[in-house]
């Protein structure tokens, strides 16, 4: 999905929709209303993993910052799981994906990634 923010972009506001929300927000309780990008968005992943019978490993959502420069990236704890995922994930560091990427490019910078963010 190239952009999920197509409306409030084109009117020049990049971090929030039309509705005025910020979708970054909505990801757990998404309104069809107010959030279809996101609603609409979610309810693919949720049918492609019900249809194909996987599990996503990586979800990436791609944007800018507002200060930092380079790339980046900002992550949950695995603790802040539910618990019934923490089982299926407790292996996985999220931290492997970014210490790759700032392995292969100079741009990608590790030690401004966060993987302390709060469950939102």
């Amino acid at each position: 999905i190239p952009m999920l923010n197509v409306d409030g972009v084109i009117n020049g506001n990049y971090r929030c929709s039309l509705a005025a929300c910020d979708l970054n927000r909505k990801w757990l309780k998404p309104s069809k209303a107010l959030h279809p990008p996101v609603y609409y968005t979610k309810k693919l992943c949720q049918t492609l993993m019900e249809t194909e019978n996987k599990q996503f490993f990586l979800y990436l959502d791609f944007h800018g910052h507002s200060v930092k420069k380079n790339i980046f990236q900002y992550g949950n704890k695995i603790e802040n799981l539910a618990p019934s995922k923490q089982k299926c994930h407790m292996n996985l560091q999220p931290s492997i994906f970014p210490m790759v990427l700032s392995k292969q490019f100079d741009y990608y910078n590790f030690p401004d990634c966060t993987f302390s963010m709060p469950k939102i």
